[in-house]
C-alpha cells in the first residue's frame, strides 16, 4: 500500500527542510502520521472481526473464527457457517432481523462449530443447524427470542447428531422455542430456560436428551432428572412484594440545623416480563432522615448552622453588644472645679464572640462622665463657696474671723453658728448637748425587750479626724462594724443634719468646743463620737502679738546707718585739721 511518501522523508518534506524550518517539517510530520491512523481507523465498520483485515457482516458466509463488534440489522439471512471447527463470538451484541430468513445456520455439513453470546431477534428461525450431518455443535450462552422459530436442529437426509444447546435463554418465540424436527438425534439440551414460546421444547421423535431445563410446554420431551413429562424446572416469576426499597448506603444529611442520618429509598412496583424475569418500574422517589439531632451548642454568639451532615459553629461578633462606652457603676455626685455635678464611670468596650465563652469584650478606655453641674455659688460674699465630694460648701468668713472687712456678717444667715454664739462666754451651754447625751441613750437601755431583734443590726461607727480647727471644714467617715462605708446615714452636728454620700462621708464646718456627732440609719444600730475643735482665737492673737512685738523692734531699735555717717564725718574733720596744721 503506497501513500506517496517514504515516512517522513519524502519530497514535500524535504522541500520543507530545504527552506531551513525543520520544526515545521516535524509538525506536517505529526499531521501526516495522524491522518495515517485517522484513516487506518475509518476503514472498521460494525461486522464480525476475524482480526486480520477480514470483517463479515449480514449476507456473507463465515469460514473463519470472529468477533461481532457492534449490533446488526438483517434483511433476510444474516450469518452462514462455511467452515468446521470456528468459533463465531456474538460478544453481546444483537443481530436483528424483518422476520425473514435466519440469523446463524449452517451450509452442508458444518462440524465442530460454536454459536456463542448471540441476540438474536426477529428472524425466522433464530440459528439453524442442518444440510448434511452437522455435528457436534455447540451452542452456548445466546439470547433467541422474538422468531417464528428459536433453534431448530434437523437433517433429514444424514442426520444432524451429538450437538450440544446449553446455557441459552429461549423466550417468546411464535412457534417453537426448541425444535429438535427428523433427523435430529442424541442432542443434548441443558440448563436452558426456554419460556413463553408457543411450546416450549418439541423432541418430534423423542430421540434427544437433557436436564435441568426450564420450560412449561413440551412435546415428547423430559428431563433425565424430572419425573414424569417436561422439564426439570417449570417457569415462574417471583417478585418481591411492591413497596419502598433503600438504594444507597445510610449518610450524613442536614434538616435545617439538625444533623441527620439520610436513606435513599425508591418505590418499586415489580412486574414479570416476557422472559418471565422480574422487572419493576420506579413510581417514586424519597429520602428518609432519622436520628437528628439540633446543631445548638449553647453559646449564644455562634452561628449554628448543618453543613453536609455535620454540625458547624461560627463566632459573630455581630451576635455581640454593640461596641463603645458602657457605664460601670451607678451616678455618684463629684466636682468639678466648684460646681457640683453627678459623675458616671465609664469604659469603652471592645465585644467579641469566643466560640466557647459566648460573648467577651476588652476595655479599651475609661473615662468619667459629668453631667447636671450646677455652680456652688450662694451669692453670699462673706462665704467662701467650693464643691467637696460632690456636695456644695459654703464657709462663712465671720465665722472664721480671717475677714474682719465684712460688715454684713450678721445681717445675713450663718453657714454653721452667727458670730454671737461662737463668743457667749458660758461653755457649759455650748456643751447643754452633751448633758442630754445620757438621755438620748436612754431609749437603748429601755429596749431590752427587742434585743434579740437588735443583735442582728450592724452598729454604726463614726471616724472624726483628731485635728480640727474651730471654722474649718472637716470630714466625717460613717462605717458598720466590718469597716464598710454606710451611704445615706444621717449625721447630726451641732444641730446641723446632712446625709453621707456613697463613700459613707460628709462634710462639717468645726464649732467652737467639745461636740457630740450622732449617726441613724433604718435597718442599723445608732452611733455616736465626739469632736474637739482647737480655737483660732489664740493663734490669731499669738499671730498679732508676735507682728506687734516685730514692729516695735522696728520702731525702737538703734538705727546703725546714722551712726556709721556721723562717724564718718567726724574723721573727714579730724583729717582735715590735720593737715591744715602741717601746712601752717
Amino acid at each position: 500500500m503506497g501513500f506517496g511518501f517514504s515516512g517522513c522523508d519524502g519530497a514535500l518534506l524535504q522541500h520543507i527542510s530545504d527552506q531551513g524550518s525543520a520544526a515545521l517539517k516535524n509538525i506536517v510530520c505529526g499531521l501526516l502520521i495522524l491522518g495515517l491512523i485517522f484513516w487506518l481507523s475509518g476503514g472498521v465498520s460494525a461486522c464480525c472481526d476475524v482480526g486480520n483485515g477480514t470483517c463479515y457482516t449480514c449476507g456473507d458466509t463465515i469460514y473463519a473464527s470472529c468477533t461481532l463488534n457492534a449490533d446488526l440489522t438483517s434483511a433476510g439471512d444474516c450469518f452462514t457457517v462455511g467452515a468446521d471447527g470456528i468459533t463465531i463470538d456474538g460478544n453481546g451484541h444483537s443481530i436483528t432481523g424483518n422476520t425473514t430468513g435466519d440469523g446463524i445456520e449452517t451450509e452442508g455439513d458444518k462440524d465442530g462449530v460454536t454459536i456463542k453470546n448471540f441476540k438474536i431477534y426477529n428472524f425466522s428461525t433464530g440459528i439453524y443447524l442442518g444440510g448434511c450431518g452437522s455435528d457436534d455443535n455447540q451452542i452456548t450462552n445466546n439470547d433467541v427470542s422474538l422468531n417464528l422459530d428459536g433453534i431448530i436442529i434437523t437433517d433429514v437426509e444424514c442426520g444432524s447428531d451429538n450437538n450440544t444447546v446449553i446455557y441459552n435463554k429461549i423466550t417468546n418465540n411464535t412457534n417453537n422455542g426448541v425444535y429438535f424436527n427428523q433427523g435430529a438425534y442424541n442432542n443434548n439440551l441443558t440448563e436452558n430456560l426456554i419460556c413463553s414460546n408457543g411450546l416450549d421444547v418439541n423432541d418430534s421423535y423423542a430421540a434427544n436428551l437433557g436436564d435441568e431445563n426450564t420450560c412449561n410446554t413440551t412435546y415428547n420431551w423430559n428431563d433425565t432428572s424430572a419425573t414424569g413429562e417436561g422439564c426439570l424446572y417449570r417457569c415462574v416469576c417471583e417478585c418481591p412484594a411492591d413497596g419502598w426499597v433503600n438504594i444507597s448506603a445510610p449518610y450524613d444529611c442536614c434538616d435545617g440545623a439538625q444533623a441527620c442520618t439520610c436513606q435513599e429509598r425508591e418505590n418499586r412496583d415489580y412486574y414479570c416480563d416476557s422472559y418471565l424475569v422480574c422487572q419493576y418500574n420506579v413510581i417514586g422517589n424519597d429520602t428518609v432522615r432519622s436520628g437528628c439531632v439540633g446543631c445548638d451548642d449553647g453559646v449564644d454568639c455562634t452561628d449554628d448552622a448543618c453543613v453536609d451532615g455535620v454540625c458547624a459553629y461560627t463566632a459573630d461578633d455581630g451576635n455581640c453588644p454593640s461596641d463603645g462606652w458602657v457605664n460601670i457603676g451607678a451616678p455618684y455626685g463629684c466636682c468639678s472645679g466648684i460646681q457640683k455635678c453627678t459623675c458616671q464611670e465609664r469604659e469603652n468596650r471592645d465585644h467579641y464572640c469566643d466560640p466557647e465563652l459566648g460573648c467577651r469584650y476588652d476595655a479599651v478606655g475609661t473615662d468619667t462622665l459629668r453631667s447636671g453641674c450646677v455652680g456652688c455659688d450662694d451669692g453670699i460674699e462673706c462665704t467662701d463657696d467650693a464643691c467637696v465630694d460632690g456636695t456644695c460648701k459654703y464657709t462663712s468668713h465671720c465665722e472664721r474671723k480671717r475677714r474682719p472687712d465684712c460688715p454684713e456678717c450678721e445681717d445675713i444667715g450663718m453657714v454653721i453658728r452667727p458670730e454671737p454664739i461662737l463668743e457667749e462666754p458660758p461653755v457649759e451651754e455650748e456643751e447643754e448637748p452633751e448633758e442630754d447625751e445620757p438621755e438620748e441613750e436612754e431609749p437603748e437601755e429601755e429596749e431590752p425587750e427587742e434585743e434579740p431583734e437588735k443583735e442582728e443590726l450592724k452598729e454604726l461607727a463614726i471616724i472624726v479626724p483628731e485635728d480640727i480647727t474651730e471654722g474649718e471644714p472637716f470630714t466625717v467617715t460613717v462605717r458598720d462594724k466590718d469597716g464598710n462605708p454606710v451611704g445615706n446615714a444621717n449625721v447630726d452636728y451641732n444641730g446641723v443634719v446632712r446625709q453621707t454620700d456613697a463613700n459613707g462621708k460628709v462634710q462639717f464646718t468645726a464649732a467652737k468646743g467639745t461636740k457630740t456627732i450622732k449617726t441613724s440609719k433604718q435597718g442599723y444600730k445608732d452611733g455616736s463620737a465626739t469632736a474637739t475643735s482647737s480655737e483660732v482665737e489664740e493663734e490669731v492673737v499669738e499671730e498679732e502679738e508676735k507682728v506687734v512685738e516685730k514692729k516695735k523692734e522696728e520702731e525702737g531699735g538703734f538705727n546703725w546707718i546714722y551712726v556709721i555717717g556721723i562717724i564718718i564725718l567726724v574723721l573727714i574733720l579730724l583729717f582735715i585739721l590735720m593737715r591744715r596744721r602741717r601746712e601752717g
